[in-house]
């Protein structure tokens, strides 16, 4: 019974030994880590707005309705302004080949003949064809524009690319 207990006593200091030092380990990994240099943002003020134009609008177009969309969001959270911290734009071009073709088809018409005192309407069948030609390729493109932005209240920082929320949601359209 004596060397039940003594052998138990082995093991459980056994196996509690590399556990402790392993625990050791991730403790020293973990005050490693938390000491590089970390990038803070205020995460509560910080939003994004993301907005695909179709392939008639430009560029300055996309980002204008982009800045709109940040500008509605700052006022539907309470805030008076929003500096853009980050913006990505990207451009989407497809060129088509052109298409050229010649295309037939029946169409019923009416014709219509008045006599004195009514009219009458025939309908005849005829037949319909059209030509459509284009020359070379066409290119569309389409631009998505991404925006993080920070809102906040009271005066607007100096630095940066600043909006007054009000002012953009009004020029806007």
């Amino acid at each position: 019974m004596r060397t039940t207990l003594i052998t138990m006593a082995i093991l459980a200091a056994g196996t509690s030994i590399p556990a402790m030092s392993m625990a050791s380990d991730v403790s020293v990994q973990a005050r490693v880590s938390t000491e590089a240099p970390i990038e803070r943002r205020t995460a509560d003020r910080t939003y994004d707005v993301k907005v695909r134009g179709s392939r008639n609008e430009t560029r300055s177009e996309v980002y204008d309705e982009a800045l709109y969309e940040a500008a509605r969001k700052t006022l539907k959270k309470d805030y008076d302004w929003f500096r853009v911290i980050e913006s990505e734009i990207d451009r989407d071009t497809r060129v088509t080949d052109s298409e050229s073709g010649f295309e037939a088809g029946y169409e019923r018409v009416p014709y219509q003949s008045c006599g004195l005192l009514t009219c009458r309407t025939e309908y005849r069948t005829e037949r319909r064809s059209s030509l459509t030609v284009e020359i070379g390729d066409r290119e569309e493109s389409r631009y998505t524009v991404k925006l993080e932005f920070e809102a906040g209240w009271g005066s607007m920082p100096v630095g940066g690319e600043a909006y007054d929320a009000r002012r953009v949601k009004r020029d806007y359209r």
